[in-house]
């Protein structure tokens, strides 16, 4: 494998890694929620995410962190 392919190699696995994501709320009811880790995409504004309860709020904010993390708030619709 040349150093090209080792680039391309990288590129790729990167794309397919998923997003460490950090979720958020100010809401009271939802602070004790457990909400993903992870997704496999960026998500965007307007959808919804799902705690393991199964409670559902909206996506309203995404931030890059510098660490690569996305912040994710969420909010009631």
């Amino acid at each position: 494998m040349n150093s090209d392919d080792k680039r391309r190699l990288a590129v790729l696995e990167a794309m397919l890694a998923p997003i460490k994501i950090e979720c958020f709320t100010n809401l009271d009811d939802y602070h004790r929620e457990k909400w993903a880790a992870s997704l496999p995409a960026v998500p965007s504004i307007g959808q919804w995410m799902k705690a393991e309860s199964g409670k559902v709020l909206k996506i309203v904010n995404l931030t890059w962190r510098h660490d690569g993390t996305l912040r994710v708030e969420l909010h009631k619709a």
